[in-house]
């Protein structure tokens, strides 16, 4: 294979070795995955395509392993019969890798949200409610259900949405913080006086 060409390179990264004319890349990735590659071409040969995931490690120290999104499909010649199998495989080490991070980031905002002894909430920038703690629903007597997408001025008393808006418009604009203490309305309709927001 030409030295730019992708299934060449890919094979290199993957085997640590070149893949030359005559090769099989079967050859090398079974030695890995036999068992599974055998269950899924079974399906294969039964008439389904099989979908599957493929992890190989790194021969580099550190490295984060390959993952490929593996498929067999059968290939038909008449109506009833499977004249081969074909074989792809797809890089997906980045979206994983990629998606492994936000699993992790969105446990880390997680935890921090509920691990505060107060109400946390995050609204988007047109003040609609994006995401807030179980502690937050508690004080406002809502669920996350009744507020996502909703806007934050539902927990605002009549007289100061105009002016909670206002701050928060300026706020997103590039203003200051929206500091101080407010009097804040639950579900229910009680005030509660002095909320930090």
């Amino acid at each position: 294979f030409p030295s730019h060409d992708n299934s060449g390179i890919t094979f290199r990264k993957v085997f640590n070795k070149k893949l030359r004319a005559g090769n099989t890349i079967l050859e090398s990735f079974l030695n890995l995955h036999m068992d599974h590659f055998v269950s899924n071409l079974k399906k294969a040969l039964e008439g389904e395509i099989a979908e599957f995931e493929i992890e190989i490690p790194s021969e580099e120290e550190g490295k984060d392993p390959i993952i490929f999104h593996a498929n067999l499909t059968p290939i038909y010649g008449n109506v009833q019969d499977i004249n081969g199998i074909s074989f792809s495989m797809l890089d997906i080490s980045a979206e994983m890798k990629a998606k492994k991070e936000l699993i992790n980031a969105k446990f880390f905002v997680d935890t921090v949200f509920n691990a505060a002894g107060f109400g946390v909430c995050v609204t988007d920038k047109t003040g609609r409610f994006v995401d807030m703690s179980d502690q937050y629903c508690n004080i406002y007597g809502y669920s996350r259900r009744e507020l996502r997408g909703k806007h934050f001025t539902i927990v605002v008393p009549a007289e100061n949405k105009a002016m909670a808006e206002k701050m928060h418009d300026d706020f997103i604009a590039g203003g200051d913080e929206i500091p101080g203490e407010w009097t804040v309305v639950r579900k229910d309709g009680t005030q509660i006086g002095r909320a930090h927001v």
